[in-house]
């Protein structure tokens, strides 16, 4: 993440919310946040949503979640440290339906819907799990890097994107495409609310 969008993270778990006069506080980033959205009528209001949605991911203990034995009433309970989940969802589901109809894909609810599981789950989680996002494999028992890039990522640091083999051809494609188009909208809000700031 880049420091407007660190600053707009914060911002949002903040308790301090004054408007400062001299220098510029968590109040400050929130009603610039707020002014792009509104200037553009909107079409950076997913951006906006996107960043609240990793800060709540964030709270959530993923450890206890990825136990075999996790019960579903823990999974819920880690569900509830994230409102915003399900307003995020509609409005991708609106987002990819709109890059579906842009690039002539014909796609159903059910296709759309996994489009944006696939786009948040690797928006929400992009590391690497084989390396961690180093980049390299580890010695084993040591914690120390070799030289042999990873497997996994190919030396990205990065996880790929998630995708089911029995899936329509276009998915894979249309999953990309709206992956590419999601990181060019956060990257213009980045940049309209740093004018606002003037960062």
């Amino acid at each position: 993440m880049g420091y407007v969008a660190d600053r707009y993270s914060r911002a949002i778990t903040s308790s301090n919310l004054r408007v400062q006069h001299r220098t510029q506080g968590d109040g400050d980033i929130l009603v610039a946040a707020g002014a792009a959205v509104r200037r553009t009528r909107g079409t950076t209001s997913l951006a906006a949503m996107l960043y609240r949605l990793r800060v709540e991911f964030d709270k959530v203990d993923k450890r206890s979640l990825a136990r075999h034995d996790v019960s579903l009433t823990a999974i819920l309970l880690a569900y509830t440290h994230i409102p915003s989940l399900h307003g995020t969802r509609e409005a991708m589901s609106r987002f990819v339906e709109g890059e579906a109809r842009r690039s002539r894909y014909e796609v159903s609810e059910k296709e759309v819907e996994a489009v944006v599981d696939r786009v948040l789950d690797h928006f929400l989680d992009p590391i690497c799990a084989a390396c961690r996002g180093v980049k390299f494999k580890v010695v084993t028992g040591t914690g120390r890097l070799s030289g042999v890039v990873c497997g996994s990522c190919l030396g990205t640091g990065q996880r790929w994107l998630p995708y089911a083999p029995d899936a329509q051809h276009c998915l894979l494609p249309l999953t990309q495409q709206v992956r590419d188009a999601m990181t060019r909208k956060m990257q213009k809000f980045d940049q309209r609310v740093g004018r606002l700031l003037k960062v």
